[in-house]
């Protein structure tokens, strides 16, 4: 397993792939899989193509030990819950949306890109005072393991995701004023009632049960009274600071790493446009002969329209950033020119070019620090997978974990007892160390016999750990005697509940049929008759009514009797009146949240339908039988 995870410790498709899914996460993408998505199979290695592009098993594997080492939960698990297929329908999904901004002609200036990552990377300057948006920039670079390039691009294609993905979801406002105001009457509608509320404590009368009795209870709720499986474990744990003080990289390896990705230092030429897009032809035809006359872009698109909304202002763009016919016009032009009117999806766009900035290279010197803190990082994470590895082969030598530990000076923490929860025989938490970890080192610890070290395993924060079981206690039951009292006071309460929901049925039968009065018949038992008014469907239920009893009293009918139960008891009443809010005083203010609520559902619908009609467009798909290797029950016999 640790040969194949250093396979793909240096794919950048990888890195895009954690940064792209983050990103959605912030941005709000709710996708759904409309229409069945899962289609085809592939006899190769890949998980999916899109749109030609293949997603190959390798990289794909270690994207989801990255999520899912955040979540405290194991491949085997995800797999199970559906989650391991949303991971891959969130990836196809960026992918596919990501074409579409291209083919509708979504433009993302440099100016909107760095007004997003400064938002970004405020919380840090405001936790770190002293360090400069540069040293922020770096450390996010550092962390998320990719260069400045890599990192703006990938911020570029989010933008420009999120306002295709807005656009769409903006089709969800559809519901009238009509619907909802029926929907705020449902919601806000009262109940009252008058009621006799039966408690299961007055049934004084209930003989207690004898040993015979007790031990037929005792062995019919044994589980009850189980003691699970708990485990004690060592886990030795290998981090960056095992190794970071042995590396270093000479000056001559720094050239040599600038020199063979010259690339990436190298900025292209970029040009500085005004733009103005205009839905119609004449439209634009009009505004570009204003400006044949003197005016500025600005200026002749207030004239003409009447407003400034068509002007888009100055942004700076790469050629590469630009659809084709918006680039050769930009790239042929000379400061000073007007390009257009030229037609894109969006519109007629007609351009200004204000100013060329020529094509630079970022000097060896200036970058030096930066490429030195960027190839440790890379060298780290090589030496921290080989001591890995070298740990694993250790250990399948069958050299003791502890003599391990000593040499390589591991970090060791002990666990105590420890269900398959993680949680202590006295109910506490005994995996707060490993809180991010815990699904996996638990599944890891429960799988092993007592005495035996598991393989190593990757864990989060690029650590890695051992984990061994010391000591097993097996699943056992509380003796009958010392939970004694304990059964005979819940076969008390159960027999206590039983007679008094006869009891409340017979005063049910009773008030239904006309035998008595609710006030008669309360005053029979000796109880009395309560008022509860203006209960509301949704609000919280008040003692001792329950969610169970609101359910009861929004399915009845006013007048009629009706028996539900209670904390603790059963309640017996009629609904006295329904109160529901007249329409013509209900305020748009008052419809503003639900309608919001139905707006988002909507348009996530809508983005949901748009989604999968990309997925047939440009092509999709999915190797089932490679994901049921890689994480089903199969997935034990994947070559590692």
């Amino acid at each position: 397993m640790m040969r194949s995870m250093r396979e793909g410790v240096h794919s950048k498709i990888i890195k895009i792939v954690l940064f792209g899914l983050l990103t959605m996460a912030v941005f709000g993408l709710v996708l759904m899989d409309v229409g069945g998505f899962f289609r085809g199979g592939m006899g190769n290695t890949n998980v999916a193509t899109v749109a030609g592009s293949s997603i190959s098993s390798t990289e794909f594997q270690r994207h989801v030990q990255r999520v899912l080492s955040n979540q405290g939960i194991t491949p085997a698990d995800a797999y199970n819950f559906g989650y391991i297929d949303q991971i891959l329908d969130n990836e196809i999904a960026r992918t596919v949306i990501s074409n579409a901004t291209v083919d509708q002609g979504v433009l993302v200036g440099d100016d909107a890109v760095a007004q997003q990552i400064n938002t970004m990377i405020a919380p840090l300057l405001q936790s770190n005072p002293e360090a400069s948006k540069k040293d922020i920039l770096q450390r996010v670079l550092m962390n998320q393991g990719i260069s400045e390039t890599e990192f703006v691009n990938a911020i570029r294609h989010e933008i420009a995701n999120s306002t295709l993905q807005s656009a769409i979801q903006a089709g969800g406002a559809l519901v009238t004023r009509d619907e909802l105001v029926a929907l705020y009457q449902l919601r806000n509608e009262s109940r009252s009632i008058n009621a006799v509320i039966l408690k299961n404590a007055d049934m004084t009368d209930i003989k207690p049960a004898d040993e015979a009795v007790l031990t037929v209870f005792y062995d019919a709720a044994r589980v009850r009274y189980a003691k699970p499986e708990t485990r004690t474990m060592t886990i030795a744990v290998l981090s960056e600071k095992q190794v970071r003080d042995t590396m270093d990289i000479s000056d001559e390896e720094l050239r040599t790493e600038y020199d063979r990705n010259i690339a990436q230092y190298r900025t292209a030429e970029k040009r500085v446009l005004q733009q103005a897009v205009l839905t119609d032809q004449a439209d634009a035809e009009a505004v570009k002969a204003k400006m044949d006359a003197g005016a500025t872009l600005k200026d002749a698109v207030k004239s003409h329209t009447g407003k400034t909304d068509a002007y888009l202002g100055e942004s700076e763009f790469e050629r590469a950033g630009l659809i084709e016919n918006i680039a050769d016009g930009a790239f042929g032009a000379n400061v000073g020119d007007v390009v257009g009117p030229l037609q894109t999806p969006l519109g007629w766009h007609i351009l200004v070019l204000t100013k060329i900035n020529a094509p630079d290279t970022t000097p060896f010197e200036k970058v030096k620090a930066d490429l030195k803190k960027e190839m440790l990082q890379i060298r780290l994470s090589d030496e921290i997978l080989a001591t890995a590895n070298q740990i694993d082969d250790r250990l399948a030598a069958g050299e003791s974990l502890d003599d391990i530990v000593k040499s390589m000076n591991l970090d060791v923490t002990k666990i105590g007892a420890v269900h398959n929860d993680g949680s202590t025989p006295d109910k506490k938490d005994g995996m707060a160390a490993f809180d991010k970890d815990r699904g996996a080192i638990l599944e890891t610890a429960f799988s092993v016999e007592s005495g035996e070290t598991a393989p190593v395993m990757e864990i989060s924060g690029g650590r890695f750990a051992a984990v061994r079981v010391d000591s097993v206690t097996p699943l056992s039951y509380t003796p009958y005697e010392e939970v004694k009292d304990e059964i005979a006071k819940g076969w008390m309460d159960d027999q206590r509940a039983t007679a008094n929901r006869d009891r409340a049925q017979k005063l049910q039968q009773a008030v239904a049929g006309g035998e008595k009065t609710l006030e008669q018949a309360a005053k029979d038992l000796g109880l009395s008759v309560q008022s509860f008014n203006g209960i509301k469907a949704g609000a919280e239920p008040k003692a001792p009514m329950n969610t169970a009893t609101l359910a009861a009293v929004f399915d009845g009918v006013q007048g009629e009797t009706m028996m539900a139960p209670v904390d603790g008891g059963f309640l017996v009443g009629t609904i006295t009146a329904i109160n529901i809010p007249t329409a013509d005083k209900i305020s748009d203010q008052d419809l503003r949240p639900i309608s919001d609520s139905i707006t988002r559902t909507a348009g996530n619908e809508f983005m949901a339908v748009y989604v999968n009609h990309l997925e047939d467009k440009y092509g999709v798909k999915i190797n089932r039988r490679m994901l049921d290797l890689m994480f089903g029950p199969e997935s034990g016999t994947v070559a590692q």
